[in-house]
């Protein structure tokens, strides 16, 4: 706990880092009614404490989140909140790895990958050990077109943290590295994994990849006939691939299931320069 603190005291209030915590609770509730809690706990936090570093981190984590999930009523003006509020964090504690994961995922969300990357990677070499260090990385290899090199860093956070309230996300997101990275068989194993941990998004790449081994009465199957809701969740991916052949793979796996978005996920006009190691 006493990273992302002051060093000359757990905090100015000790009431922020129980707004802290209790924040933290409902955050990982994954809902857009705790989601809100959670981002109103955070601003009483930094109210009461405006130096505590941990609760600006965990602001932007809800905001981006909030943006991410579909939660925003303003995705614009919450990125560019949250990407203020990671950048304080970081100012008041730049060696708080939190503090380089948060901003991490805010450039994910804004499609600036070669700076999420950045910020990944020195979130690791703060500490090698930190499970959601890894997972950051892997998630922003997953859209920056190395879904392969993306593998390797989701199993090590996993391993890391096994229990985490968020674990039914992080196995989907595994799935979807290895969907990316045209392993179908091993997508569908853990994407049915996150699925039976109630995360949404797990039915949807157990389908698509379903679909793409020509299994296409188990794809539909998976999805338990409720085509609508999950049309309406593929639709919902805000985070930007930097190719857009990546995006339009899971695009067309999910049409051969009847999953037919009215509009594409966010693309630019252009594919983005891929980063390097």
């Amino acid at each position: 706990f006493v990273t992302g603190l002051k060093a000359n005291a757990l905090a100015a209030d000790l009431t922020a880092f129980d707004c802290f915590q209790r924040g933290m609770w409902h955050m990982n509730q994954m809902s857009a009614e705790a989601a809100h809690t959670a981002r109103g706990l955070f601003e009483e936090a930094i109210r009461r404490d405006a130096e505590l570093a941990i609760a600006h981190s965990a602001l932007a984590r809800v905001l981006y989140g909030s943006v991410v999930y579909g939660w925003s009523s303003d995705p614009e003006r919450d990125l560019a909140d949250a990407e203020a509020v990671a950048r304080k964090a970081i100012k008041l504690d730049p060696r708080d790895a939190w503090a380089h994961f948060a901003l991490a995922g805010v450039l994910l969300s804004a499609g600036r990958h070669g700076e999420a990357l950045d910020e990944a990677a020195r979130t690791i070499a703060l500490n090698p050990n930190f499970a959601f260090g890894h997972f950051r990385m892997g998630q922003i290899l997953i859209y920056a077109g190395r879904a392969a090199d993306a593998v390797a860093h989701i199993e090590r956070s996993i391993r890391h943290n096994p229990y985490d309230p968020q674990i039914g996300a992080m196995r989907a997101t595994l799935a979807l590295a290895h969907f990316h990275a045209g392993d179908f068989e091993t997508a569908t194993t853990i994407a049915g994994e996150a699925a039976r941990l109630n995360e949404a998004r797990g039915a949807t790449i157990q389908a698509a990849s379903l679909a793409r081994l020509g299994r296409l009465d188990e794809a539909r199957a998976a999805l338990a006939g409720d085509i609508p809701q999950r049309a309406a969740l593929a639709t919902r991916h805000p985070i930007p691939y930097a190719r857009a052949g990546d995006a339009q793979d899971l695009l067309d796996a999910f049409r051969l299931v009847g999953l037919a978005p009215p509009l594409p996920p966010r693309l630019d006009d252009e594919e983005r320069p891929l980063p390097t190691p």
